[in-house]
């Protein structure tokens, strides 16, 4: 079943590409790492003008919570793919794309419910051309994150990272 256009999601691209992998221990006279399954779960969409970005943490380990992280990610990217780029109307300000990120993680709530998942964060960025008549085009990135994942952009003029989901903090 396609995913946001795509088919194989297994199939590393040099463009972007990603691993998850644990840094639990093995578990005494076992191959297994006390943790298994891995809950965490990625979904990279790039496109000519945009890129999705998505990170799920399913909260804990095993088969529920990496359940939940699947869908969180399955249901987001399927409604961020038909709202953003199979509509009509094409999104022109970053307040247009929030709105569908928003209810992007509603996909995301139902999916997991109708599949018996428990529980996962969700961090969801978009990076956008926008267009805007007094500017031309110009791009932007909106991210909304769920819980303790978090989004950091490397900013190569300075040679450095920063948080941008750092306003999100409760403090």
């Amino acid at each position: 079943i396609p995913v946001a256009g795509v088919v194989h999601w297994y199939h590393p691209n040099a463009q972007a590409d990603g691993q998850s992998i644990t840094l639990y221990e093995h578990k005494a006279r076992s191959t297994q790492h006390h943790g298994d399954p891995i809950a965490d779960v990625y979904a990279v969409v790039a496109r000519p003008n945009s890129c999705l970005i998505l990170v799920a943490d399913g909260v804990n380990w095993g088969i529920k919570p990496r359940l939940a992280a699947r869908c969180a990610v399955h249901g987001s990217v399927d409604h961020l793919n038909s709202k953003l780029f199979n509509c009509p109307k094409v999104p022109t300000t970053t307040q247009d794309v929030f709105h569908i990120i928003l209810r992007s993680f509603h996909s995301a709530q139902t999916m997991i419910i109708e599949h018996g998942g428990t529980t996962t964060t969700l961090c969801v960025a978009v990076v956008v051309e926008l267009n805007d008549s007094k500017a031309g085009s110009k791009w932007g990135l909106c991210v909304v994150s769920v819980g303790d994942s978090l989004c950091y952009v490397w900013r190569n003029e300075d040679q450095e990272v920063f948080e941008v989901t750092s306003e999100m903090h409760l403090g």
